[in-house]
């Protein structure tokens, strides 16, 4: 079932006859003066608020989830005590100072804010990576959500897709610089603050990076062996802030979800901890042997899933459909998998170790890094490296631009890298390599694991992105935390004090379930449905693609003359499963001629 959601609208229309509060008794309307003494009305529209209660003090409301200090993904209860004094702080800090009063913030966080008064209205969303929350704005208003069907349902008119991005969605299975496969609708990013005016069409961007780096560079702690400390640290903070069970673990039997199962038994010393792990019992990269071993380890509960072709691609359309995207990684079917399991089970809480790569290590294999060192201060060398690495590039660029029409721009990657250079000036290079990983691969898994919980009803504890385990992790430096060419060293060497040396230090494979041989072998029907989808002429006509190119392509793959199996089939049928689905939208869109209402808001902040 999906989980509440905040879609709201922002409008600010010239008050005439035909839109006077009489004539709308159902929307809930705040009047305003204008700069010129134009009488307007202001609407704010919200259904099954999530962000929290939409507030008012005064003038201002706020919509808004999250923390300000602590950086679980949990939040206060609503409205208790600490909330109300979270909320009250926000209000006053925002009125006085700004957007810039979210530089001393840690989060993760998302928030919408207006003065009615001014019609200003800020849109942010903290570094971390987590709270997504897209928006777009019209004629009509502001329109903002934390997923993109309830972004559809309040715009006036079904967006096009965005043809010129599709290059980069399929190289890359993202689309970088807050750009979305949606004509006109943007993603704000980590990091981003937009600004605004309910009377004006501008909007400007702040960043908020450049306070929280320096956040992390006044840490001066250096100690390898407080990893255990700090971790068991940002772990009670997550069970502070929800004491009481039930709860479960994502255990998918690798370095961080072990740790975290570690330190939940030896905190709580209880052995109610659900463990989820996917599995696929035979295939020779499964890792559900390792999950099992920890569990038994620590007596606690396992629920293995298994995974096969009826289950994957059942999941696989039901994503697609409930996420109005595309998926971005094939671990993201996990996350559905494992998401609807433990709502299935009754959970709400759920903790995970994503996140824990990117921040410690990024995404370079050792080749790339030594290119990378190499490079120096030679930018266009460095960019060739970081923008087109290996854990980075799906599909090779290449191929892309003979089966596509459309041209690979790479210029908002470029920008970014370029950006983090500029950020991290005097840090080592693969510290700015790290920072770019975050914003991109980072970004977007942590983005779609929110997304996928949140709408089975389940919250995220992610404590290897708590605020003190980030600053003690990145005050180490890049040697420490990686020496030798060891990828989280501390990790692996704490990992391996409990379970042993075989499971710290063994190759990690990633995905370790054979999708691309189910995808073009198995005789599950859904599967032949969506193989046989991608040679039909509605496919084919897309304005996209290179007709011939691409068929020649597929043909190559579903016949086996190309083996092993790459990943375009995989993108092409997860690109077409969304088109297919979007037009149906589209067909069945209703026009929004008029904002839409909602309950009054909360009361104020008291």
């Amino acid at each position: 079932m999906r989980g509440m959601l905040l879609r709201a609208q922002l409008s600010c229309p010239a008050a005439t006859p035909e839109n006077s509060p009489g004539n709308h008794p159902k929307e809930a309307q705040v009047e305003t003066q204008g700069p010129q003494g134009l009488r307007r009305w202001a609407w704010l529209a919200a259904e099954g608020i999530c962000l929290g209660p939409v507030w008012k003090s005064g003038s201002q409301l706020l919509a808004w989830d999250g923390g300000l200090g602590a950086a679980g993904a949990g939040r206060p209860p609503e409205d208790s005590g600490e909330e109300i004094k979270q909320v009250r702080v926000l209000l006053e800090g925002l009125g006085g100072k700004g957007w810039r009063f979210l530089e001393g913030a840690w989060g993760p966080f998302r928030l919408v804010w207006v003065d009615l008064s001014s019609g200003d209205w800020i849109l942010a969303r903290a570094p971390q990576g987590l709270k997504p929350l897209f928006w777009s704005k019209s004629s009509k208003g502001v329109f903002f959500a934390q997923d993109i069907p309830s972004l559809l349902d309040l715009m006036p008119e079904c967006p096009q897709p965005d043809w010129h991005r599709i290059p980069e969605y399929l190289v890359f299975q993202h689309v970088a610089a807050g750009n979305t496969l949606y004509q006109g609708v943007r993603e704000l990013l980590p990091g981003e603050v937009i600004l605004g005016n309910l009377r004006s069409d501008k909007t400007s961007s702040q960043s908020l990076w450049p306070g929280w780096l320096g956040s992390h560079r006044e840490e001066t702690s250096s100690d390898a062996t407080e990893v255990k400390e700090i971790l068991w640290k940002a772990i009670k903070k997550s069970l502070v802030r929800e004491p009481q069970p039930p709860r479960g673990l994502f255990l998918s039997g690798g370095v961080d979800s072990a740790l975290l199962a570690w330190g939940l038994r030896e905190l709580e010393a209880s052995t109610s901890l659900s463990c989820f792990t996917v599995v696929c019992p035979g295939y020779r990269y499964d890792e559900g042997p390792f999950a099992r071993m920890v569990a038994r380890e620590l007596e606690l509960p396992w629920e293995p899933i298994e995974l096969n072709p009826s289950i994957f691609a059942n999941a696989w359309g039901e994503a697609i459909e409930s996420l109005g995207l595309p998926l971005t990684s094939t671990n993201q079917l996990v996350w559905w998998i494992l998401s609807k399991a433990a709502s299935s089970s009754g959970l709400k809480r759920i903790f995970s170790g994503e996140g824990t790569d990117g921040w410690f290590s990024g995404g370079l294999y050792e080749e790339e890094k030594q290119a990378l060192l190499m490079a120096g201060n030679e930018f266009e060398k460095a960019s060739q490296v970081v923008v087109n690495c290996r854990t980075h590039t799906l599909n090779e660029p290449l191929l892309v631009g003979r089966v596509l029409a459309e041209p690979l721009d790479l210029e908002p990657r470029r920008e970014l890298w370029a950006h983090c250079i500029r950020s991290l000036p005097k840090e080592h290079p693969m510290e700015k390599a790290v920072l770019y990983h975050v914003r991109t691969v980072g970004q977007r898994l942590l983005t779609r694991a929110d997304l996928t919980s949140t709408i089975h009803g389940v919250n995220l504890e992610l404590p290897f992105l708590d605020e003190s385990f980030l600053l003690w992790s990145k005050s180490l430096g890049w040697e420490t935390r990686n020496p030798s060419g060891l990828n989280k060293a501390p990790l692996k060497s704490l990992c391996s004090q409990r379970f042993g040396s075989e499971l710290a230090y063994r190759k990690k494979i990633g995905f370790p379930f054979p999708i691309r041989t189910w995808i073009r072998d198995s005789v599950e029907k859904r599967l032949e449905n969506y193989r046989q989808m991608l040679l039909e002429p509605h496919t084919m006509s897309r304005p996209i693609y290179s007709r011939v190119n691409l068929e020649k392509e597929i043909r190559a793959r579903l016949n086996g003359t190309l083996r092993p199996a790459d990943w375009l089939l995989w993108s092409l049928i997860n690109l077409e499963l969304w088109l297919r689905w979007l037009e149906k939208r589209r067909a069945h869109q209703r026009s929004v001629d008029s904002p839409p209402s909602i309950s009054p808001a909360s009361p104020g902040v008291p």
